[in-house]
């Protein structure tokens, strides 16, 4: 993948980019880079529905319950949960930005 990577003027653009954001390196790279090619085109919302990172609503009459995520993009979504934990280990603005509801009483994920 590295070098398909340095061979590609646009994806190598892409991987500096990712990687320039904390707890980003190059496994996590290298996993978008494929995975999400339409990255940069299409909004965050859009973005969350292929990967399965957006909370889906499961709600049938009067049953209503939890969010959460399942089905196609398991790979992505693992790499991409690993980066965050690095980058709420690493950054002080991001862990504080996760903090938040907790301290707030949400329960955790």
């Amino acid at each position: 993948m590295g070098n398909l990577v340095r061979k590609s003027p646009a994806w190598r653009e892409k991987d500096d980019v990712f990687q320039s954001v904390p707890g980003v390196r190059q496994v996590l790279s290298f996993t978008l880079l494929p995975a999400l090619c339409e990255l940069g085109r299409l909004s965050g919302s859009e973005i969350a529905k292929p990967v399965r990172i957006a909370p889906l609503n499961r709600d049938w009459s009067t049953l209503k319950g939890r969010r959460f995520e399942e089905g196609g993009g398991a790979s992505v979504r693992m790499v991409l949960y690993m980066g965050a934990v690095m980058a709420t280990k690493c950054t002080p603005v991001i862990r504080s930005f996760c903090q938040r509801p907790i301290t707030a009483g949400k329960p955790r994920s």
